[in-house]
């Protein structure tokens, strides 16, 4: 998200960013790092277009006690990745959406 953030093409309100919609080309690859695979969203991905007014699919939510920022992901990540969630064996995993 530093990188977004940094790149000067988005504007933060309230944990969301608004992006030009014309820039999805410059924005970078997402990726997520969970059980030791990464798991890459594009920004086609990761940015909701919504009757022309781009935004940021992930929303702030605050820090940590680390100091480390707190990020939902939510829909952008389901969409992209089945999810399947074993109660028995206290595990998740998760597969490319076709």
């Amino acid at each position: 998200m530093s990188t977004i953030r940094a790149s000067n093409i988005a504007k933060g309100f309230g944990g969301q960013y608004i992006v030009e919609c014309s820039t999805f080309s410059k924005l970078p690859q997402f990726t997520l790092q969970l059980g030791g695979k990464d798991y890459t969203l594009d920004a086609e991905d990761y940015i909701l277009n919504i009757q022309g007014i781009c935004l940021s699919g992930f929303t702030g939510v605050g820090v940590s006690e680390s100091g480390s920022s707190i990020w939902i992901i939510g829909n952008v990540f389901l969409r992209k990745f089945y999810s399947v969630f074993d109660l028995g064996k206290n595990g998740i995993g998760f597969a490319k959406a076709l």
